[in-house]
């Protein structure tokens, strides 16, 4: 309703005389056609205001705050003392509310505390807390486990007394006859707790093997349960960890058919590679890696044809069959971190990539290259048993069998150098992939590259990525970068150092072996790689060079009196692109000092240490090399202008440093060999008088040449 503004209000009277409210009647009055009837005090008209206020028209707004004006007390109408609420404090204490003091002067009690009564301390009220907690916990504990909360209280008071070590025999004996009363018919129900399956883990530890047959005979129908249970899987694990080789077939007979299902469960996978990686036989392990061959190879497989290798020479026109169902099996696994680490996972990767086709090959290395990254970093290495005890795999990655981990009765032992590789998968892929699935696999690398360049097998990934990946720029942004950030840690590890002599001197017998060269060269010429070899190889070293003479320049003094890091002195001063003078200059500046046999508060001169001086010795017969390479650094002469003539004549004094004169002497230079032999001809007479120095000896023969 819309009204139209006006300057004052009027109201309309009929009759002569004001209405006054009456008390008798206080109705409102009614209204008709905009009259106010009152009753029995007559009619009014009200005209409403610009602002539509309550005589007549809409409110146009709230109703502004009036507040109290008081200058009393402030109290409401209507409303004892104020309204307020008296609080528990002011009752029944005097007319004004004060609280009053007690006869004997003393505080009320709820405020001091009860008298005599000493303060807990904060320990005391964590103890109370912790008891509280206890009982509450027992009290639900008891009302789930209901009849069993008893037995397992007392099981878990003797388990608590037999695992401690001055438990002598005698009392353990006693405490396990006692255990064995209470747990037996009851092993199902506490195999899945986290509390009581401690007792059935203890009591597997501790009893004997009849004991633990019947731990297992009782279990036995719940074994695939527990091993998918968190706290379950440790009793089998028992089962296995100290059974003896009957009990531990008789629970690996029982994952027989469940294989697949088992992998997929992050805790049941990590019971079926300790029984494959620990535990099992030869034929306990192709048991288990039968079922992820697939179906076709179930059928072929006979007691003569027992490994996918004989089955696919025997039937070659199933292999592709046969390789496309192992895919499905597989593929999936790798959508899990925690199973993609397994080493009986790597070694179905492992056959795949030898025996699959091209074909298949590259399809395999599409579908995990984001995962295949996991193959290199498992928590464990791959132990293979001896093949001298009968259970060993037939072919390890360097076509050598595996050795031991542990010493067996044929009292052979485990050697590094002979143990498989999990890496191997991630090798492959290395080697075959197609350019892009190894811009993947090198971009998922990221972030790990030192873990894989100080890793026993990680680092042949490395070796295979330098070998094939022809996107040089890539390998230096991705690799390159995070393994000279490092190189500290990289360069004294010695299976790092193997990565940066690689890069130095390809492939060179004197660093590697010939089996990982063997598999190296199963790479060269794969069609997948376009660039030229020798291109690569020279790309690589010159981003890698100036970090590695800066980085010998700096740490000189280090590097030659370390055994592992000298080796790498005589690569870096030999291969690496660019000026290679002061480099050279700071290992000769070592040696800038007066020889004093026995050294000087026990510091070897650098011709006198075990590793100096074979460095010297190194480095003078590699100008040579340099020569025949066109380079036109020699150490032989830095070192001679550096030390001096007058200096080295100290160095007949110890075997060590008459047979680095030897050396220099025979070096290929010949302006140094004849200032050497000049200075040391005025000195002969003194080399005649030293006795017991076979250097010496050496030295006289060569100057009388």
């Amino acid at each position: 309703m819309c009204f139209q503004p006006v300057r004052q209000r009027t109201i309309t009277v009929d009759t002569a005389s004001v209405w006054q409210p009456n008390p008798e009647n206080l109705s409102p009055p009614k209204v008709e056609n905009g009259l106010h009837t009152y009753k029995g005090q007559g009619t009014c008209r009200l005209v409403p205001d610009s602002s539509g206020t309550k005589f007549g028209g809409t409110p146009g707004g709230k109703k502004p705050f009036k507040p109290y004006k008081n200058t009393e007390k402030k109290t409401r109408p209507g409303k004892a003392n104020g309204g307020r609420k008296l609080g528990f404090s002011n009752a029944g204490k005097g007319p004004q509310g004060k609280r009053k003091l007690p006869a004997d002067g003393r505080g009320p009690l709820a405020k001091k505390g009860k008298r005599g009564e000493k303060k807990l301390t904060d320990e005391e009220l964590k103890k109370n807390r912790l008891q509280k907690k206890k009982e509450l916990k027992n009290s639900r504990q008891q009302l789930e486990r209901k009849e069993m909360f008893d037995i397992i209280r007392q099981c878990k008071g003797v388990w608590g007394n037999l695992r401690r070590k001055k438990c002598d025999e005698e009392q353990k004996k006693k405490l396990m006859k006692e255990l064995h009363g209470l747990i037996r018919g009851k092993m199902k129900q506490m195999a899945f707790a986290h509390d009581s399956v401690r007792v059935i883990q203890c009591f597997i530890q501790f009893g004997n093997q009849k004991q633990r047959w019947e731990v297992f005979e009782e279990l036995k129908d719940s074994v695939l349960a527990m091993s998918k249970s968190p706290y379950g899987k440790h009793v089998v694990k028992k089962l296995l960890m100290y059974g003896n080789k009957e009990l531990v077939a008789a629970v690996i007979q029982m994952f027989k058919g469940h294989i697949r299902q088992m992998l997929r469960h992050a805790a049941a996978s990590t019971i079926v590679e300790y029984a494959y990686n620990d535990k099992a036989v030869l034929a306990q392990r192709m048991m288990i890696t039968d079922e992820l061959y697939g179906p076709t190879y179930a059928i072929f497989k006979s007691l003569e044809r027992n490994t996918i290798e004989k089955v696919v020479k025997e039937n070659p026109e199933k292999l592709e069959n046969i390789m496309d169902e192992t895919k499905q099996v597989i593929v999936p696994l790798t959508q899990k971190e925690q199973v993609i680490k397994h080493s009986v996972v790597h070694k179905v990767f492992l056959d795949f990539f030898l025996l699959a086709p091209d074909k298949q090959r590259s399809e395999m290395i599409e579908s995990i290259r984001e995962a295949v990254v996991y193959m290199a970093h498992t928590t464990t290495e791959l132990e293979w048993p001896c093949a001298v005890c009968g259970t060993a795999r037939q072919r390890g990655v360097h076509g050598l069998p595996g050795i031991c981990k542990v010493p067996r009765s044929c009292g052979c032992r485990r050697s590094p150098s002979h143990q498989p590789s999990t890496t191997m998968p991630l090798f492959f892929s290395s080697l075959f992939a197609f350019s892009a699935d190894r811009k993947v696999i090198i971009k998922t690398m990221k972030t790990y590259m030192v873990k894989f360049a100080t890793g026993e097998f990680g680092h042949m990934v490395l070796l295979a990525i330098f070998d094939c990946v022809d996107d040089t720029k890539l390998v230096k942004q991705a690799v390159l970068s995070e393994i000279l950030s490092a190189l500290p840690e990289v360069i004294g590890n010695k299976h790092g150092k193997k990565v940066l002599l690689y890069l130095l001197s390809p492939r060179d017998p004197a660093h590697m072996l010939p089996e990982i060269v063997k598999e190296l060269e199963q790479g060269d010429g794969n069609a997948h790689s376009k660039k030229d070899m020798a291109t690569r190889r020279r790309e690589l070293l010159e981003a890698v060079s100036p970090a590695l003479l800066e980085y010998l320049c700096e740490n000189a003094a280090t590097m030659v009196k370390d055994k592992a890091t000298s080796v790498t002195i005589s690569d870096i001063l030999a291969s690496a692109c660019g000026d290679l003078r002061p480099a050279m200059t700071a290992v000769a500046q070592l040696a800038n000092q007066e020889l004093v046999p026995g050294g000087i508060k026990g510091e070897l001169h650098m011709a006198e240490h075990p590793a100096g001086h074979l460095v010297l010795k190194w480095l003078i017969e590699q100008d040579a090399t340099l020569a025949e390479a066109g380079r036109e650094e020699r150490f032989s002469r830095i070192l001679v202008d550096t030390v001096g003539t007058e200096t080295m004549k100290s160095w007949v004094r110890v075997n060590r440093g008459a047979m680095v004169l030897c050396s220099l002497l025979n070096s290929s230079e010949r302006s140094v060999a004849a200032e050497v032999k000049e200075a040391l001809t005025a000195i002969s007479s003194e080399l005649l008088r030293i006795k017991d120095n076979k250097g010496a000896e050496i030295l006289l023969e060569n100057l009388n040449k």
